[in-house]
């Protein structure tokens, strides 16, 4: 290895430590169907990120992925699920082996996460997110960018559906306004996954690593996490 390469890896990150794996208990028998294939999908979900040179790239953090399968987010949406990677750059809650100490999920810097079968990342975006429960439309958010002809959402979101199924729709007779596509989740089954949100969260919008954690979003390879979504 020479000595440029020797460089590169010892300015990236620490190392991750071992994933948190959670199912909500309190799923019914009906509801408990759909984990198993919501499980290999977060399986592949989670290689994609391990396997982000983005990621792997961010020096003097350790990483830490979670995942979590849960209620539908929505009324007649699927199982939600999420695979999660909370950086840590504080090395006083590092512990031994690649471990992280108690508490230190409370002081994650930032976040970037495969949100499955929910758009709660898009509505955080919103200046009032309660619109979206309490009128059932919304402004539409600031697209700033895109990667393969998808939009992203105020730098921070972008939407995976199925090919020809938007994930947003206007609303009739008012151009300001936008809501969910209906057809986004009709017919869905417990396992499916219909639509993938993949959110950027920075705790402090002047962060350093901000522009490198922001290639994430705006340098990945889009096909592979396609290939998650259900036919």
């Amino acid at each position: 290895m020479n000595l440029l390469a020797l460089a590169l890896l010892s300015a990236g990150l620490d190392c991750w430590a071992p994933t948190v794996v959670q199912t909500a208990s309190s799923l019914s028998a009906a509801e408990r169907t759909g984990v198993a294939p919501l499980t290999h999908t977060l399986d592949r979900a989670e290689q994609l990120l391990r396997g982000n040179t983005h990621i792997n790239a961010l020096s003097g953090v350790r990483a830490r992925l979670h995942r979590f399968i849960g209620h539908p987010a929505s009324p007649g949406a699927p199982l939600m699920a999420d695979a999660s990677v909370w950086l840590h750059r504080r090395e006083e809650l590092w512990g031994p082996q690649c471990t992280l100490r108690s508490g230190a999920d409370y002081t994650s810097h930032a976040m970037l996460s495969a949100h499955v079968n929910q758009l709660d990342a898009l509505f955080g975006l919103l200046e009032n997110p309660q619109e979206v429960t309490e009128r059932g439309t919304f402004p539409p958010p600031v697209v700033t960018d895109s990667v393969q002809g998808h939009p992203i959402y105020a730098g921070r979101v972008l939407l995976l559906t199925r090919e020809g199924v938007p994930p947003l729709v206007p609303v009739p007779g008012d151009s300001t306004r936008w809501r969910v596509n209906p057809a986004l989740f009709a017919g869905s089954r417990r396992g499916e996954v219909r639509v993938i949100a993949l959110s950027l969260v920075v705790n402090n919008d002047d962060d350093p690593q901000l522009p490198a954690m922001t290639q994430w979003l705006t340098g990945m390879d889009l096909r592979p996490w396609r290939a998650l979504i259900t036919p």
